[in-house]
């Protein structure tokens, strides 16, 4: 079976009233475990190179 054959059986499994309970469910867990309203990372400041001894 290839890709496309795949990816238009589940296309048609998610276009049904089961596979769109099916979907939300699964879409509730992704969400609740990966938030997307996380803050973002912030800039560190780097320390400044210290000059080689003479």
């Amino acid at each position: 079976m290839d890709i496309n054959g795949i990816v238009h059986a589940a296309a048609d499994f998610f276009a049904t009233d089961f596979g769109r309970i099916v979907y939300q469910a699964l879409n509730a867990i992704y969400t609740f475990l990966f938030p997307s309203n996380v803050p973002g990372a912030q800039d560190v400041s780097l320390p400044s190179p210290k000059p080689p001894a003479a």
